[in-house]
């Protein structure tokens, strides 16, 4: 273990001191050394992110990402590296100490190539991740927090490719959870409309960007200003086409869990919405009801959810209240808790 730590200690610090003495002369070295940081960022190894944050590796690539000598190959590779890498609270906290937000800002506003702002984009969705453990916070984004949703929701508009709108999607999406004061300067600039329409013009969708979108639109629809603006942008059938995404479809395990996050979070964000009877029928004239009752009575098509059965019982139970609906008495039990034991997938029998 020793022996291993030296030679990552050794690799790491001579990518680094490459770095700081070629930004001026080395084209070519510094785009290795940059793939380098890549592919160690991609190791997903916490011991090599200790020692990365150890060896002012942050601080080397603000640099880099910065300095006016370099091209936009190299400004681009530098930003991918601060994100394959920033996966730990230390590695975040040298980002902020080195100037890293309001570079990312600075990046986000200025007249910044497509290209570059990105991958400012994507930056700034890394440190912002609700993956990383014990990061509740990051220094200086609540002073820029206009900037940044302004220009996020530019991004978003544009058509950029499906891996770009997931990068600022995403971003936007981890800002509702790190600073819920973004909330309303999403509604300021019409974020929620511009990802939906974005969304619902693209002709393939990855789950993964369906997954930040509906997150955006649970969270702000946890707000009076955010529900009234939602419902006024045909957010239930938004969220009811959304439902209808099948487990069939993920072909790995990773989008089979994205399914099961936007099935839950459509599921919540519905039942935020659906507070009166008028907007129960809205839910109720675009199908809705039938495939809430097959997720909750279908383990198979919730990817056998418990997250996803108890957030589609909560709206069964909010709907049935302004509603008359025929349903099983399992379904809408006084007890919430009871529907879900007996439905849960936990209790069924594979004999």
């Amino acid at each position: 273990s020793k022996l291993c730590d030296l030679s990552l200690r050794k690799e790491v610090k001579l990518v680094v001191e490459t770095l700081s003495s070629s930004l001026e002369n080395n084209e070519y070295l510094m785009v290795e050394c940059l793939n380098t940081l890549i592919e160690l960022g991609n190791q997903q190894s916490s011991q090599l992110y200790t020692i990365i944050a150890q060896m002012k590796t942050i601080e080397t690539l603000v640099n880099v990402s910065q300095s006016s000598s370099s091209v936009k190959e190299i400004k681009l590779l530098a930003l991918r590296s601060i994100s394959s890498v920033c996966c730990t609270v230390q590695c975040i906290r040298n980002l902020e100490k080195s100037g890293g937000i309001e570079m990312i800002t600075r990046f986000l506003v200025s007249g910044s190539s497509l290209e570059v702002r990105v991958e400012a984009a994507g930056v700034l969705a890394q440190i912002t991740s609700p993956w990383i453990s014990d990061n509740h916070q990051v220094q200086g984004l609540k002073e820029n927090l206009s900037n940044l949703v302004h220009q996020l929701s530019t991004l978003a508009r544009l058509q950029c490719g499906e891996d770009s709108f997931l990068l600022v999607s995403a971003a936007l999406a981890n800002l509702t959870f790190m600073e819920p004061g973004c909330m309303e300067m999403m509604l300021k600039h019409s974020t929620s409309r511009i990802l939906t329409s974005r969304l619902e013009s693209m002709s393939e969708v990855s789950i993964f960007a369906r997954d930040q979108v509906t997150t955006v639109i649970a969270n702000l629809a946890g707000t009076s200003g955010g529900r009234e603006r939602i419902l006024s942008e045909k957010g239930i059938e938004f969220l009811v086409s959304q439902m209808k995404v099948e487990v069939e479809s993920a072909e790995t395990s990773a989008e089979s869990a994205a399914v099961e996050r936007v099935l839950k979070k459509s599921a919540i964000a519905l039942c935020r919405l659906c507070l009166g009877e008028t907007e129960c029928r809205i839910l109720e004239g675009n199908g809705a009801l039938h495939r809430i009752v097959q997720l909750c009575q279908q383990p198979y098509t919730r990817n056998y959810s418990d997250s996803v059965l108890v957030a589609c019982l909560a709206l069964l139970r909010r709907v049935s209240a302004h509603l008359h609906m025929d349903l099983q008495e399992n379904l809408v039990q006084e007890n919430l808790v009871e529907s879900f034991r007996e439905l849960s997938h936990q209790h069924e029998s594979y004999v």
